[in-house]
């Protein structure tokens, strides 16, 4: 083979093998790319709650003032549970998954919220607690599931013994709270809202011991990762921050929304962080994006919500995402999407 000859066997194998590469790159970028699996519309209100059963067999959405319940496994409803007057706006299964709190209420006028909780096997009432003034934006079940937390404009957390049914302590933060969640080991407690400021409740010591700054507008989103060392929170500036627990540090601010973050989630491994953000009163497209937490880089963004997003969750498995959108007083719809986990 002559010189001319080698020279171009050499660079059809470098093709080649470029060609190959790309391609097995493609073929990665795409398997690691989220699908849409179910999209329903129609006759749904605002979605501003998705919560899924921890066996993953429910999915639990807030529907305007109703709580609909759908099978997983068959895309169906299974049940609509009702007694709310107003907009459901969070909703949170107990840790054994045997109950279902609902909160709602209304932002037009300074009504009180409800907060109901619901038994899961036979989808009766099981509490109906009143004490809050205003809407109710948030509801969290301490890990031990003895305790319910309800999060309101009316600038109160309070504290409800699932045991007795009794309200047990009624907090003044100061600032209507607009998010709030556990921590998967119990230790801590979030709560945000209007003040920009992320607060972090010492759950045994019944105190704040530290308050992170930074936000620049209205904290409206909160989670904890699984292992409960890393925070995400979201705020109308459409900038998440992420913190760690133990030093109450600032670990990086994600930056890629258009408009206001009202969602996240963390995968049950903990690698990924999903958001939902969009506008409550504006008819345009909302967004979900999947970030890395490791690399802090945007790893996907699910388009085909027609309104904003204002609620995400992963499955127990980490397979599914769930998303829900709307227009405030108006129509909505949610989604699921497939995860790939990489493993």
């Amino acid at each position: 083979m002559g010189s001319q000859g080698v020279e171009g066997w050499r660079r059809g194998l470098c093709l080649g093998l470029a060609s190959l590469s790309l391609g097995a790159y493609a073929a990665l970028v795409a398997a690691q790319a989220p699908t849409e699996k179910l999209t329903h519309k129609g006759d749904l209100g605002c979605v501003l709650a998705v919560a899924f059963s921890p066996d993953g067999k429910t999915l639990a959405l807030g529907n305007a003032d109703k709580v609909t319940l759908w099978d997983v496994a068959t895309g169906k409803v299974r049940t609509t549970l009702k007694g709310h007057t107003f907009q459901v706006k969070s909703l949170a299964y107990s840790p054994d998954g045997k109950l279902l709190a609902s909160v709602s209420g209304d932002l037009d006028a300074n009504k009180a919220g409800e907060v109901k909780v619901w038994d899961a096997a036979t989808n009766k009432q099981r509490f109906s607690f009143k004490g809050h003034k205003e809407a109710i934006w948030s509801v969290a079940f301490s890990p031990d599931g003895k305790t319910l937390a309800s999060g309101s404009v009316d600038r109160s957390v309070i504290l409800w013994d699932l045991t007795t049914g009794k309200e047990r302590i009624d907090i003044e933060f100061g600032s209507q709270v607009l998010a709030m969640a556990y921590s998967p080991d119990g230790k801590t407690k979030v709560v945000t809202g209007r003040d920009k400021m992320v607060k972090l409740w010492d759950v045994a010591r019944g105190q704040v011991p530290a308050v992170l700054e930074g936000h620049t507008d209205d904290v409206t989103a909160a989670a904890f990762s699984g292992d409960s060392k890393t925070l995400a929170t979201g705020d109308r500036a459409k900038i998440i921050k992420l913190w760690d627990v133990a030093s109450a540090k600032e670990i990086a601010s994600l930056k890629g929304h258009g408009d206001a973050v009202w969602a996240l989630a963390f995968s049950p491994d903990g690698t990924i962080l999903a958001s939902g953000s969009g506008e409550f009163l504006q008819k345009r497209p909302g967004e979900v994006k999947l970030w890395d937490v490791a690399t802090r880089k945007e790893r996907a963004s699910l388009r085909g919500h027609t309104l904003g997003v204002f609620s995400v969750a992963f499955s127990p498995d980490g397979k599914m995402l769930a998303s829900g959108s709307g227009q405030l007083f108006g129509a909505g719809e949610f989604k699921l999407w497939n995860v790939p986990t990489g493993k």
